[in-house]
């Protein structure tokens, strides 16, 4: 999460990002807790923490589309390796 830090930092730099541990209960008992959520906030609120990451995104010309419905991912590897893009269907 180092590289969301460093985008969150480069549009806003009073946001820090704060990892939460707390599942709501203060006595954990004998239960290791990990780390369940990054928020992103400043001593006043919080905010999305993919409202930075879509900044970035279209400072580096990418053509965020929504409500369009996935009809097939884009797979390397004859469709066996990892997702690299979306076909959607034409709206």
């Amino acid at each position: 999460m180092d590289w969301l830090g460093d985008v969150v930092q480069q549009y806003y730099p009073t946001y820090k990002i704060h990892f939460e541990t707390d599942t709501g209960n203060p006595d954990h008992g004998i239960y290791k807790t990990y780390a369940i959520q990054h928020n992103v906030q400043n001593d006043e609120e919080y905010t999305d923490s993919l409202f930075f990451v879509e900044q970035k995104l279209k400072d580096l010309g990418v053509d965020i589309r929504t409500d369009y419905p996935m009809v097939q991912l884009i797979r390397e590897e004859s469709n066996s390796g990892r997702v690299i893009g979306v076909i959607a269907e034409d709206a």
